[in-house]
């Protein structure tokens, strides 16, 4: 297969745009916002110092196969909602991992910031079974096996091809796919929580699932490589999670939580640090493509993992024909984007204008 579809440049033709614009997506862009004056965020599972009441609006996609079919959606906002009617699911339906009613063991709400030196992502998750035992290895190199979310980046937003033509599943060493990179988190059992196990804490892990820029991903153990590298010259944990027994009453804002007031529903925070400037391109200065999916993981049927994509990827194959590209997640303009807005900053204190022309 051609690195530049000629299924994807024909649709593109069909509709009258005529070119195909070399950049992620769009498939929904979400706005990220810096942390403001006065917010101190730590990296320890607890949402509590996380200004959630700051967030304005979801970026949420058409439904379900409506965004999945266009090749834009106008999803814009500043945190997601899982909603089942406006994901794509991959590697088994809807339901296929719920052992209880799939309308209520599963949701998760994710929130992005950054700073200077790292994007902030938290993704408070409804799960009544926290699955964190399937990854046995060394370094905890393989979080797919356990719940958790990951993350596809194209850095320059320059990608507009299926990212892994050459060598499915690696991503394609060669622009413009050099800066494209999918980081893995998830929970552990066998690492060290960030807080006291008495205090909910649990196990997490964060690293390089693929790169094309293959000095980032090292061994790909998690134990090497320039982000395991970039992680461990940064000061604090750069992953963590916290068990919930009842997350109303900690305070999450999840829409399940909040339509069915006589319930009590048992989750996870996952809370994770990802650094700037790992490859070229990774810079807030400028839109990031990116997508998510989501880990269910279950015993209920066996062991089944359910994947869940936001921008409605539901195949994951390396687009290995060309009909399957719209749906492949390794497709890169089936992702959305992240886009940086330094003026509209979460919660914190304003700073007074005597101390800013001081």
């Amino acid at each position: 297969m051609m690195k530049h579809s000629y299924f994807y440049v024909a649709l593109v033709c069909l509709i009258g745009i005529g070119t195909l614009e070399t950049q992620a997506g769009p498939k929904g862009v979400i706005v990220v916002r810096p942390f403001g004056p006065g917010v101190s965020i730590q990296i320890d599972g607890d949402f509590s110092d996380w200004p959630l009441a700051a967030y304005e609006k979801v970026s949420e996609q058409p439904l379900f196969p409506d965004g999945q079919d266009a090749l834009t959606t106008d999803a814009r906002g500043d945190y997601l909602v899982y909603d089942p009617d406006r994901v794509g699911f991959f590697n088994y339906p809807r339901g296929a991992v719920s052992e209880d009613d799939p309308n209520l063991d599963f949701e998760v709400n994710t929130y992005f910031a950054y700073d200077d030196n790292y994007l902030y992502v938290l993704s408070i998750f409804v799960d009544d079974e926290i699955v964190g035992d399937r990854d046995t290895s060394a370094f905890g190199n393989a979080p797919y096996l356990n719940d958790g979310q990951e993350f596809f980046f194209d850095a320059k937003n320059d990608s507009d091809d299926c990212i892994s033509d050459i060598a499915f599943p690696s991503i394609d060493n060669e622009e413009p796919n050099l800066d494209d990179f999918q980081v893995g988190t998830g929970i552990n059992d066998l690492l060290d929580p960030v807080l006291p196990m008495d205090q909910g804490g649990w196990g997490a892990v964060q690293g390089i699932i693929r790169s094309g820029n293959r000095d980032l991903l090292g061994s790909g153990n998690f134990n090497d490589g320039t982000y395991q590298a970039a992680l461990a010259a940064s000061p604090g944990p750069d992953i963590a999670a916290k068990a919930y027994a009842d997350l109303r009453a900690a305070g999450a804002p999840n829409p399940m939580i909040a339509q069915n007031p006589g319930l009590t529903f048992a989750g996870y925070a996952l809370e994770t640090r990802i650094p700037f400037r790992v490859v070229d391109g990774f810079t807030p200065d400028h839109n990031i493509g990116m997508t998510i999916f989501w880990r269910d993981v279950d015993y209920s049927n066996g062991t089944s993992i359910q994947f869940i994509d936001w921008a409605q990827s539901s195949t994951a194959g390396g687009c290995t024909t060309a009909s399957a590209e719209i749906t492949d997640i390794f497709f890169a303009p089936n992702w959305g984007s992240l886009e940086f807005n330094p003026n509209n900053p979460l919660g914190g204190t304003a700073i007074p204008l005597w101390e800013i022309f001081k």
